[in-house]
């Protein structure tokens, strides 16, 4: 597992499904073991990134933009993520897949200013869903080898500083 000192944000890559609102995503950081000490398994994709839904409030229900975003390693200091959203009252969900190339224990960490949450496979991980200032929080789930499991990463701000990521 990795330690402390070689946390780094999820890299993936994203592959579409002829429908617009199917897309699978992936960490692409796997190409071998060293490059990857979590061991998760990459797809063949054109598209780097997961599937961001941005919404203009923060109980994720006005939604303003959807994108791909490379990874979630955000600072946006006391600004907004885009111009159609506000600075101090938004949220985001990023969705998609990770395969485990090793049937182990994985290790997610979450930093947020304010809330943020992560389920892996529907399962929450990570639960830091209050205001606070930017924390680093972690979570554990058991993963098998050759398995796709699902992961949402939900987060809102309200005031202040505005901080999301993902690492492993």
């Amino acid at each position: 597992m990795p330690s402390r000192l070689t946390k780094k944000p999820f890299i993936w890559t994203c592959f579409l499904v002829l429908s617009a609102l199917s897309m699978s995503c992936e960490n692409l950081d796997s190409t071998s073991d060293a490059a990857s000490p979590a061991g998760l398994a990459a797809v063949d994709g054109a598209t780097s990134g997961l599937l961001a839904t941005y919404f203009d409030n923060k109980d994720f229900t006005d939604q303003a933009l959807e994108r791909v975003d490379p990874e979630v390693d955000f600072d946006w200091g006391r600004g907004a993520p885009d111009s159609k959203v506000g600075k101090d009252d938004f949220s985001v969900r990023w969705t998609g897949f990770v395969e485990a190339k090793y049937s182990e224990t994985y290790t997610f960490y979450t930093v947020g200013d304010d809330g943020i949450r992560l389920y892996v496979d529907d399962e929450l991980v990570v639960n830091d869903w209050s205001n606070h200032g930017a924390r680093e929080r972690s979570g554990t789930i058991e993963l098998q080898a050759g398995k796709l499991y699902s992961i949402k990463l939900e987060y809102y701000e309200d005031g202040g500083g505005a901080v999301a990521r993902l690492l492993w």
